[in-house]
């Protein structure tokens, strides 16, 4: 059984960062207010990406899960390939991505080049770690919405147990 408990959006928007174009998006998620009373989520996460590396400037995760909060602000050095956050100074690769950016990495992806079952790999900064994680591309096929039938390219994350996106290797 499926039950409607809340709501995401997203926006983007095309806007000047430290003097480069960037997508600045934004990811916001809350439970409706007739479920805050078991499980309130208030969640916004936002991305300022470079418009022609697609890679992260500035990410900015700031939470409250059932009380629990977090506020982490992040912004990336892509000269000296550090990420310096709310909590201290972290080295990181080169193609390092946030979780908003990493989704608009794998849009961005050449899956021609790739056959189903393929793992492709890239690292992700979040809560102050950096993770080797990959995607798993599954194929191409159509999809039937009530908007019309699409293309689509499906393919299935490496989730990180004990983290925002609980799961396990495989």
């Amino acid at each position: 059984m499926y039950v409607g408990a809340g709501e995401a959006t997203f926006n983007t928007s095309l806007v000047k960062y430290n003097g480069r174009d960037a997508y600045h998006v934004v990811g916001d998620g809350k439970t409706y207010r007739s479920y805050d009373w078991f499980f309130k989520v208030r969640d916004r996460y936002e991305s300022y990406i470079d418009t022609a590396s697609m890679l992260p400037m500035r990410f900015i995760r700031n939470i409250n899960e059932g009380g629990y909060k977090k506020y982490n602000n992040v912004g990336f050095n892509r000269d000296n390939n550090t990420a310096t956050s709310t909590t201290g100074n972290f080295k990181v690769p080169a193609c390092i991505q946030d979780v908003i950016s990493s989704i608009y990495y794998a849009r961005n992806i050449d899956f021609n080049k790739y056959k189903p079952g393929d793992k492709i790999p890239f690292s992700m900064f979040l809560d102050d770690e950096v993770f080797d994680i990959y995607i798993r591309y599954m194929g191409k096929e159509q999809i039937e919405t009530r908007y019309g039938t699409f293309r689509a390219i499906k393919f299935k994350p490496l989730l990180i147990k004990g983290t925002i996106f609980e799961g396990a290797r495989k």
